[in-house]
């Protein structure tokens, strides 16, 4: 997910969410690849970008993510929703994160 990518999904959600006051979550978007995945964090109502980087696609890439989200998770106090691309290794990944 390149930073271009990032924002325009930020922009498509403020427009969809204009005049609605939901707050309280921390949105996570993954790029998934074979050997790497691309992460952007955004917070909700205030669209600050929270975390944006590449992760390796083994044990300890997603230890850092894991990581990562659970430090976002403790200062913000929000939930966190994470959209993953679809592809071969999509059900890996879910099931590697349910377990964090």
């Amino acid at each position: 997910m390149s930073h271009r990518s990032c924002l325009a999904e930020k922009e498509e959600r403020k427009e969809r969410s204009m005049g609605k006051t939901e707050e309280g979550k921390v949105y996570v978007g993954v790029d998934l690849h074979k050997l790497q995945m691309t992460v952007c964090v955004e917070q909700e109502g205030t669209g600050e970008i929270l975390l944006k980087g590449e992760y390796k696609t083994d044990a300890e890439g997603y230890d850092r993510l894991s990581g990562e989200l659970h430090r976002i998770e403790e200062e913000t106090g929000d939930a966190i929703a994470i959209a993953v691309e679809a592809t071969g290794n999509a059900r890996y990944f879910k099931n590697r994160m349910e377990r964090e």
